[in-house]
């Protein structure tokens, strides 16, 4: 596994750090850097596609392997996999916003006041 960060993404959430610790610190003021190249060794794979879908602002990129070394393919965090609910991870495969009424299994809903 291949990863790359965009740090202009970062808001210094720390939410990758915390989930792995050996690929990623934080700075002083809270924002990220990698650890080493961006290769991640097998035993930490886990943790990092853990940080890898919990960056709220997908600041961390997962890169495919194509065989060409030369050749960077990104894998978003949309394309992995999601711990959100169905609703929600379909409304966002759709492009679209929960609507009123459209609360989960909790039964809260969306209510826009604005009709958008």
């Amino acid at each position: 596994m291949k990863i790359k960060l965009d740090r202009t993404m970062c808001d210094g959430f720390g939410a990758c750090a915390m989930h792995a610790p050996a690929t990623f610190s934080l700075d002083e003021w809270g924002y990220v850097s990698l650890v080493g190249t961006g290769e991640v060794v097998p035993e930490h794979e886990a943790e990092v596609r853990r940080a890898l879908l919990d960056c709220p602002v997908h600041a961390i990129i997962e890169l495919a392997d194509s065989g060409d070394p030369d050749a960077e393919h990104e894998i978003l965090s949309s394309q992995v996999g999601s711990s959100y609910p169905r609703e929600l991870q379909a409304a966002a495969q759709a492009g679209k916003r929960l609507s009123a009424g459209t609360g989960g299994s909790s039964g809260m809903t969306n209510e826009n006041p604005f009709g958008v």
